[in-house]
């Protein structure tokens, strides 16, 4: 009776280790695969759910052991996102950017997660757009200082155009 204890103690923990290395080969390949899908649904510019990027984000961070700003997806999402600033006229992917990414949660992980006063990754987006701004209002003035040259009477007339900016609290929120 003790042989066979001892034989299915054995067996049992070959069997545990077994399954173990089999989780882990398996959990890894399920990881790297949803990060393949969540990588080409921002190339793409998708839909996709908050939680699988999450989830991946996660994953290249704590398991791979990336700073969040070395992973994959936030450089995917730096290219894919500067790519959709730029083109100013594309509204469906402004849309998806709105909709998809600014509202992802992974924004608020720090820059430096082992730093408590690092700042959250929100704020490289905001740089992202003030870059992006500052690349865009060097594009325009070219044409602008043109026409403020060469036509006094059209300078005056496109700087007095007024704008209402006041703005109730109704309108924004989104």
């Amino acid at each position: 009776k003790e042989k066979e204890e001892e034989r299915f103690a054995l067996q049992t923990a070959t069997t545990t280790r077994f399954m173990a290395a089999i989780n882990k080969a398996y959990r890894e390949e399920i990881l790297e695969t949803l990060l393949k899908v969540v990588l080409n649904a921002i190339e793409e510019k998708t839909a996709y759910s908050d939680d699988m990027l999450f989830i991946t984000f996660y994953y290249e961070i704590h398991e791979k052991r990336q700073k969040p700003t070395d992973t994959k997806l936030y450089r995917k999402i730096h290219n894919v996102l500067i790519r959709v600033l730029n083109d100013t006229s594309n509204k469906k992917d402004w849309y998806w950017m709105k909709t998809y990414v600014l509202t992802s949660s992974i924004w608020y992980f720090r820059v430096d997660p082992e730093d408590k006063k690092s700042p959250f990754l929100w704020y490289n987006v905001f740089k992202w757009v003030d870059d992006e701004t500052k690349t865009q209002s060097k594009i325009l003035s070219t044409p602008m200082r043109n026409i403020e040259n060469q036509s006094v009477t059209e300078w005056n007339r496109l700087i007095s155009y007024s704008v209402d900016t006041e703005m109730s609290p109704n309108d924004m929120r989104q």
